[in-house]
């Protein structure tokens, strides 16, 4: 699947299925949209903690969803721009 239109020579977005080798880059498109959310600002005050404990939340998490199948990533270029991330019912960890 694929969705886009290429602008000024740029690829258009593809709509894949994450390979594990993107774990690392899908890790930190999480851990950095997420850095200012409230909860996790709640829970880690601390910045440095803050900047470690997301991109371990965010890992498992992907990790346990690509046993499913269930994480598509948006590319464009070779780049992940970002991913949706789902659990079957009865699938939580």
């Amino acid at each position: 699947m694929s969705t886009g239109s290429a602008k000024g020579g740029r690829s258009p977005v593809q709509i894949v299925s994450l390979r594990s080798e993107q774990l690392a880059a899908v890790r930190e498109v999480f851990a950095g949209s997420h850095a200012d959310y409230p909860p996790f600002r709640h829970l880690l005050p601390d910045p440095a903690r803050r900047a470690q404990v997301p991109r371990v939340f965010f890992t498992a998490t992907v990790r346990d969803a690509m046993a499913f199948g269930a994480v598509d990533a948006a590319v464009a270029d070779d780049r992940l721009l970002g991913a949706a991330v789902w659990l079957p019912p009865g699938a939580f960890p």
